[in-house]
Order: structure tokens, then sequence, then C-alpha cells
């Protein structure tokens, strides 16, 4: 088989290989390497992204083997209200006749003290122009849709209320942006944390990242251990480092991307299980809350079975499936008064959908 033969040559240099004395010589270097939470305002580096650690290495245990019984009771006696919004889109490509981008903005809220549970979804669709920003736009849908949704939701007062988000708040995948279309992002991402804070709400990204951010926020404090620190991702260390349920140190996060625009954000990493790492990043302001955090975080990737629970309901609002995509064409096909939706797309885009019969 031609993928297995391809797979065999290039095997070993897939294969993460780092050695147990590399990585106890990592750790011992991190041991001793942070900064004050003051100091770390005020930190450049040469990378565009790195996490500059603000405690000592040590493994922050919490109720690492918590029943999903004992999880939701912590959300109840917490005062916790969990929510999450997520979106999905379904553009047109230059084989389509018309151009056209559809968002679909789902949100999950639950209220763990009354019970209370909504969820919904929002579609907004615009022409899609040359020169457009998808991201732009579904940013923006995201806040008018956010806007919305808490000005007629009616929680209650006394709660905790914690806003999932599955997406980088550090922005890092804007860095190669060009800088007009950057900046404008990240205000959008600045409007939607400072109102969900305005509300009382702290905003909380969960993500997965390859990132190898620990070994460059070491290295942007002390340059002089380029050649001694090997280069491993944080996901490989993380899940050497940690128990099931612990999370790391906590570090302040630098992004070229959103340090001038006033975002300041700080992370940890939580191991979920074996090879599972999630990467946690929230404001700064609530730095000193992270072992709640981290209890609200855990408890709801217990209540998900892996991922956190609102996140997972967010999403299947959100998702736009295949069947809908199939819908979608249809209906446009029929406003445009085509007898099929295959006539919608190009020659090109039809022999790649349904191949040559």
């Amino acid at each position: 088989m031609r993928f297995i033969k391809a797979l065999n040559s290039s095997w070993d240099i897939l294969e993460p290989k780092v050695g147990e004395l590399d990585i106890k010589n990592f750790i011992n270097l991190l041991e001793d390497t942070y900064i004050s939470k003051e100091e770390a305002l005020f930190v450049t580096s040469h990378y565009a992204s790195a996490l500059i650690p603000l405690e000592p290495l040590t493994k922050k245990k919490v109720f690492t083997r918590l029943s999903r019984d004992e999880a939701f009771n912590y959300l109840v006696n917490n005062h916790a209200c969990l929510m999450s919004i997520d979106s999905s889109y379904y553009n047109s490509s230059p084989h389509t006749l018309i151009s056209f981008l559809i968002i679909n903005v789902g949100w999950w809220i639950r209220d763990y003290v009354s019970d209370y549970e909504d969820r919904g979804s929002e579609f907004h669709i615009y022409p899609f122009r040359p020169g457009d920003n998808a991201e732009l736009i579904i940013k923006s849908c995201e806040l008018r849709t956010l806007k919305e949704l808490l000005g007629k939701a009616g929680l209650n007062k006394g709660l905790n209320i914690y806003m999932f988000l599955d997406e980088a708040l550090n922005s890092v995948f804007t860095t190669n942006w060009a800088s007009d279309v950057r900046d404008k992002y990240v205000m959008l991402l600045r409007e939607l944390i400072t109102y969900l804070i305005s509300k009382g709400i702290l905003p909380i990204a969960v993500f997965y990242t390859r990132a190898h951010d620990v070994r460059r926020g070491l290295l942007t404090l002390r340059r002089e251990l380029e050649d001694k620190v090997i280069d491993v991702s944080d996901r490989l260390l993380m899940n050497k480092l940690l128990d099931r349920g612990e999370r790391s140190q906590l570090f302040y996060v630098y992004s070229r991307a959103i340090t001038n625009l006033g975002i300041h954000l700080v992370a940890f990493y939580l191991k979920v299980a074996e090879g599972d790492i999630v990467r946690v990043e929230f404001p700064y302001e609530a730095l000193d809350d992270v072992d709640t955090i981290h209890k609200v975080v855990l408890s709801a990737i217990i209540l998900g079975n892996g991922f956190p629970l609102p996140m997972i309901r967010a999403h299947e609002e959100a998702v736009i499936t295949y069947d809908l995509r199939r819908f979608i064409d249809e209906e446009i096909s029929r406003r445009l008064k085509l007898p099929s939706p295959e006539l919608l797309m190009s020659g090109k885009a039809r022999s790649k959908r349904w191949g040559l019969v």
C-alpha cells in the first residue's frame, strides 16, 4: 500500500523522541525560573508567543478522581452558571454562481442552582466580497448574538458565571495577517472580553495547541540557555509532568498579536487523560481565582466525558451539517430558478464533489 510505504519511510521524523534525562533537565531549569505577576506585564519577547512562568513548577492537585455526581455538586455548591458560544460557517467558493457567507452562532446556558437551561442558534447571512475576512465577520456576529442573548437571559443574581470559548484568546494565529486586519480582529476580541467582564461573566478559553510556548517563555527570561534547553512541545512536556486532573503552574501569556492592544491573559495546562492536554486561558484580572477556575473547568470536562460540556452543547447548536449545506444549496438554487443545485457550481467543482461517472 502506497500510504504505508510513505509512513514507514517518514515515521522516524514524526515520532516524538525526547529522553527522560532531557525532560528532567528542562524541568529543573523551569523550577527556578519565574517572575511576579507585576513584572510579567512589562515582559517583551523575541518570540511571537511565549508563556512566562508566574509560579514555581509545582503540581496543583484538585480532586483528580472526581465522579460525575461530585463534579455536578461542586458546580451547584459554587453557585455556578456555565455558558458557551460557538460558530460555524458555510461560504461559497470561486466555483459558485453567487458569493455568500452563512454563519450559525450557537449557544448553551446552564444555571446549576435553579436548573435553568437554554440553548439555540442564530443564522447570519452576508454577501462575501473580494477582500472580506470571514474571521472578522464571524467575531462581529458572535458579539452581536452574545449581547442579544444576555439581554434577554434573565439570569439570577449571585451566580458565578463562566463563559467557555473554543478559541485561543492569545490570537497568535493572526500573526501572519495584514496588521490592520489583525488589529481589527483583536479589537473585536477585546470588546467581547470587556463586555463579558462588565456583565460579571468570566471568559475562559479551553483549547488544544501544538505550541512550544513554555520553552519560549523560559528562554525569554533566560536567553543564555538557548543551547541547553530541548525543543519540546508544551503538550509533551505537560503529559510527562502532570497526573490526570492536575494543572500546571500559572503563566502570563505573551502574544505579539494582543500585548500592545490592551489584552492581558494568564494560562495553565490541564491534563484530562494520558496524552490529552488542554490549555486554559483567561483574563489577567482573575489570576488570583486560578484554583477555582481549575475546579470549574475540570468539573465541566468530567460532565462532558473528556471535554467541557458547555462547549459540546454550543457546538451541537452551531454546526452546519452536510444535510443542512445540501438544503442551503437547494434553497439558493430554487430562488435563482435553477433546475438543480449542481448548476450553482462550476464543472470543476462538480467533478471534485461527485467524480466522473
